[in-house]
């Protein structure tokens, strides 16, 4: 009973930010072992929107350099191949800042 009378005490914003800080030391650790796994990220720790899995890097290549929906699969153009959600999602952030752990830390901050 005095665990309970004890958490009931602590202030909620403090618990959160305790959240948070976890989120973000656990997406850091992520994405170092991530980037240095995977070739997704350059030098700089900049997201190299070509590498992009699961056939949306061409994709959100093409949407972010030359504004054009199409996705190029042995020589045709595919226009509506993927859903337009994640590669938009990716943009928009890619639109703010490359850099890979902005993007995986806000998307996770998103998600909460």
């Amino acid at each position: 009973m005095s665990r309970i009378k004890f958490l009931l005490k602590i202030n909620p914003i403090i618990i959160y930010l305790l959240y948070i800080l976890f989120i973000l030391l656990a997406s850091f650790f992520f994405c170092e072992i991530y980037s240095s796994r995977f070739n997704i990220v350059d030098e700089n720790n900049n997201i190299i929107l070509k590498n992009i899995s699961f056939g949306h890097g061409q994709l959100i290549h093409n949407i972010f350099y030359f504004n054009l929906y199409y996705q190029e699969v042995h020589g045709t153009e595919f226009y509506l191949k993927k859903t337009l959600a994640l590669p938009f999602l990716i943009i928009l952030l890619a639109k703010i800042s490359l850099n890979f752990f902005f993007y995986n830390i806000s998307k996770k901050l998103y998600h909460i």
